[in-house]
């Protein structure tokens, strides 16, 4: 079977429920920290290096999101995001199938700015997921 590839145009996240409109790119990045475990049957190569095994340990997850800014005095979006609140995000690769992530969040960072040269005024936003971050799935 034929590997199905997605272009970036069909992005979406959803926060608290709302969608956020306008957003251009979003990132989310895991990292798990490995526990070494040498022992005495560990293997050693003919230079005498030892290679222990390893076991996953602590791991955790941040993102950014990069958007234009809705400036509709109703449902601006710093009244969606801004510092210091959790909220649940469905991070969509594709609109059309609704598959991507769900995560529950912590809003570390968030910045808003303007550019004169007649472009939306755009934002960016960092957080940081609590919990854990499942396996992609329809969200």
């Amino acid at each position: 079977m034929a590997n199905t590839f997605l272009s970036g145009i069909a992005g979406d996240v959803l926060v608290a429920g709302v969608s956020v409109a306008g957003i251009k790119l979003w990132r989310l990045d895991q990292t798990t920290a490995e526990i070494g475990i040498p022992h005495f049957q560990s293997f050693v190569d003919a230079s005498g290096r030892m290679w222990p095994d390893y076991l996953p340990g602590l791991s955790g997850a941040t993102g950014t999101l990069e958007g234009y800014f809705d400036v509709n005095a109703g449902n601006p979006t710093d009244s969606i995001i801004t510092t210091g609140i959790y909220v649940t995000m469905k991070l969509r690769f594709s609109k059309t199938t609704l598959w991507g992530f769900a995560v529950y969040a912590l809003i570390t960072a968030f910045g808003a700015s303007s550019n004169v040269e007649n472009q939306p005024n755009s934002f960016t936003a960092s957080f940081r997921v609590s919990n854990a971050v499942p396996l992609s799935a329809v969200v």
